[in-house]
């Protein structure tokens, strides 16, 4: 499953065809600004060779120039990529990959090739994007009106972590509203085809959803709404806790290729995306924020 299939590309590609893929305590003290932020999703592969070569550095730059109104997030939703969000299926020793992955690519209009870049509700291209096209899309987008504002924290527990988050509709549509809670881990060095020396420092990759469903799977967006059709200033409070789960060994030796999340409370983030559900049912996205593991 996780065999390097790297070797055939090369950093001449252009693009890779991609694989098929309310008050709890804790929030009273959160302050939801009136503000826009993007959010930037870049799917990718570790066997993607132009995502390396091109892909990559591109998004590591929005990372650094897009300042806390871009929300960055690294997405891995291929089975032969060797950064999965994985997910144990119980009293089963086979890893998948989280129904979550999956469930929010789908709602960044893929066009089936990375890298894929994807910012705020607009599909933005392949391996031609550019850092400077992020960040000129992100400053047209965050002009617009806050529909939506969202505020969060996050703080550490042993291994589990305990998420707050509040809403506040500031210029809201009659509508409903939903939320994706995503912990994210920073930094991780690892294998990645087309970069120098087949190596890079992969940058705030999506590991986990801190929301699940009735099954205690995980899922990319809440199952109900957060808000509907809210009243101008009305608000939301939510808390959550998500509790990491060290992959057992035995998994790790049956599959040592992957490079697997060594959950370090210092080294993690969590990403709240607020969405508005539009009447295809697919998710549209309206606002973000970050808040690192204290």
């Amino acid at each position: 499953m996780f065999a390097v299939v790297a070797a055939g590309l090369t950093v001449a590609m252009q693009s890779c065809k991609k694989d098929n893929p309310d008050n709890p305590s804790g929030t009273a003290s959160l302050t939801v600004e009136n503000k826009q932020r993007s959010a930037l999703i870049y799917n990718t592969a570790t066997w993607c060779g132009p995502c390396g070569a091109y892909g990559s550095p591109e998004y590591k730059g929005a990372i650094e120039q897009g300042g806390t109104d871009l929300i960055s997030l690294d997405l891995h939703t291929s089975g032969s990529s060797y950064l999965v969000p994985l997910w144990m299926k119980p009293a089963n020793d086979t890893l998948f990959i989280a129904p979550f992955a999956s469930q929010l690519y789908a709602q960044t209009k893929p066009n089936g090739y990375i890298p894929h870049f994807y910012c705020s509700n607009s599909f933005l291209g392949n391996s031609t994007v550019k850092t400077a096209d992020i960040i000129s899309y992100k400053n047209t987008y965050n002009a617009n009106p806050c529909e939506v504002g969202v505020a969060a924290s996050a703080k550490a527990n042993g291994n589990s972590i305990d998420i707050s988050y509040k809403l506040q509709a500031f210029s809201p549509d009659a509508a409903d509203y939903y939320t994706s809670v995503l912990l994210v881990e920073k930094g991780v060095d690892g294998y990645q085809a087309g970069a120098a020396g087949s190596f890079t420092n992969h940058k705030h990759i999506i590991r986990a959803s801190a929301l699940t469903n009735g099954s205690n799977t995980p899922v990319a967006f809440s199952e109900a709404p957060e808000m509907s059709n809210p009243a101008a200033n009305a608000t939301v409070d939510k808390k959550v806790t998500y509790t990491f789960s060290a992959i057992p060994d035995a998994i790790k030796s049956k599959y040592p290729s992957v490079i697997y999340w060594n959950y370090n409370a210092a080294n993690t983030g969590v990403a709240v995306l607020v969405w508005k559900k539009d009447t295809d049912g697919s998710m549209f996205f309206i606002n973000a924020v970050w808040a690192d593991v204290k």
